[in-house]
């Protein structure tokens, strides 16, 4: 089916004109709906929202003066190189993450193990970490989810932050740490694991592995391990199973922002890597709905249903090229042409011929054409390139290809010679040389 362009044209205009017919229809002024926050835990260091991180990457650069907060995948593209050069880098850096899981992989488990193992100091908030970062640093990162029906209660175990307990009324559901392989918080225990530089390089790769030693420095109103350090190597993972609190809306109280400093003041003072959001499976976030309500996302046509007049432009252009389409669907073809009948051009050739030839009387002409066809014949079917006046030896060649007598043949080059002498002939002497050329041909084809 080919659409001519006219019914472009024609359809080009009906589509325009009904996608623009809602916005010249009278409507009413749509009411002003309250604007919702988005409550999805982000913790994206550029946003804004409520659990995002933007206002602690800037308090970051507060508490620790004179140094840079970089991101992680900016100085270590991928895993393998962070595990690569984290010896080297190990005490040049602290490492800070906030999300709500730490779904690591084998490779970035390594690198981080590593890490902190060569001294490195790594603080993790997350209210689940993978199965691979608790073989590496131990059961103690296993965390169980509690509800409790008052503001959660924090309190430090230092006898030097245990004066004042944190209150965060906004969170009733969180996780904790379980009681596997834990120790509370000593404080003439401060002696951090060494290394000793005389082991060979095969030793200190095998301490790697070495069960790491945890203790808890804070806990909940119901003695609950929320906020545990664990020792390994040279160096210190200190895990945090609060992640909601390292978020804008957590910071925007001052007692919560005084214990966000707490919590990190743990960390040397140095150069700290900003990891993003270590996921690794697919996983269903819990926080995605809020009082019963998806947060606003990326949907099918959400943009065109937000306005009426779009979605109207949408459906009535839709409609406008299915009625289209229907229109065109039908089965169209050229007119079919008249022909006219076919004439019988073998009576025509015949009467063009016998005008020729009988009607005016042209003998010779005749004969000399049937003489011409007969010398054709006899070279086309038996290799035989003769003349009018053939030789013996070519008379005695036809009559035994052609299967005749020599006296028959002869007879027939005679009148052919005759012929080939007159000037004019008459009908009799066509008809005689007509009938000794078709006896020669009627003979060789019924031998």
């Amino acid at each position: 089916m080919k659409i001519q362009k006219s019914d472009w044209i024609i359809g080009s205009i009906l589509i325009v004109f009904l996608a623009s017919l809602p916005f010249w229809l009278p409507q009413n002024e749509p009411t002003h709906k309250k604007h919702l926050l988005d409550w999805t835990p982000t913790f994206k260091k550029v946003e804004n929202k409520p659990y995002a991180s933007k206002a602690l990457y800037l308090l970051l650069e507060d508490l620790f003066p004179e140094k840079k907060i970089k991101l992680r995948l900016d100085i270590f593209p991928n895993d393998s190189l962070f595990l690569y050069q984290s010896k080297e880098v190990a005490s040049k850096y602290n490492l800070f993450y906030a999300h709500l899981k730490a779904d690591a992989d084998q490779e970035l488990t390594s690198a981080l193990n590593s890490f902190v193992y060569y001294g490195g100091e790594a603080f993790m908030a997350a209210e689940y970490f993978s199965y691979l970062l608790e073989n590496e640093f131990g059961k103690a990162l296993v965390t169980r989810r509690y509800t409790t029906s008052n503001a959660l209660e924090i309190k430090f175990l230092h006898p030097k932050l245990a004066n004042k307990t944190y209150q965060f009324p906004n969170i009733t559901h969180y996780a904790a740490f379980q009681m596997y392989e834990i120790k509370n918080f000593n404080p003439n225990d401060t002696k951090p694991a060494q290394i000793n530089d005389d082991e060979n390089e095969h030793a200190s790769e095998k301490n790697l592995s070495d069960e790491p030693k945890a203790k808890i420095l804070a806990v909940d109103q119901y003695e609950n391990p929320v906020f545990i350090e664990i020792k390994k190597g040279s160096g210190t993972l200190y895990a945090c199973s609060l992640p909601l609190i390292f978020t804008n809306y957590g910071i925007l109280d001052d007692h919560q922002r005084d214990f966000i400093a707490k919590v990190l003041s743990h960390l040397p003072i140095r150069d700290v890597l900003w990891e993003e959001e270590i996921k690794w499976r697919y996983y269903y976030d819990e926080y995605a709905e809020k009082k019963g309500k998806t947060p606003d996302g990326i949907k099918q046509l959400s943009f065109l249903k937000k306005n009426p007049a779009l979605w109207w432009a949408f459906w009535l252009t839709l409609i406008g090229i299915v009625v289209l389409i229907l229109f065109k669907v039908k089965r169209e073809q050229r007119i079919v042409p008249v022909l006219e009948k076919n004439t019988n051009t073998s009576i025509e050739f015949i009467r063009t011929i016998g005008r020729l030839y009988f009607n005016y009387k042209n003998h010779k002409n005749l004969a000399e054409k049937k003489i011409l066809y007969f010398l054709e014949f006899l070279r086309s079917n038996y290799f035989i390139n003769t003349s009018e006046n053939p030789d013996e030896a070519t008379i005695h060649q036809i009559a035994s290809k052609l299967l005749v007598n020599e006296a028959t043949v002869k007879e027939t080059f005679t009148i052919i010679q005759q012929v080939k002498a007159k000037p004019n002939i008459s009908k009799k002497d066509l008809y005689k040389l007509a009938q000794h050329i078709n006896l020669l041909k009627k003979v060789s084809k019924n031998p």
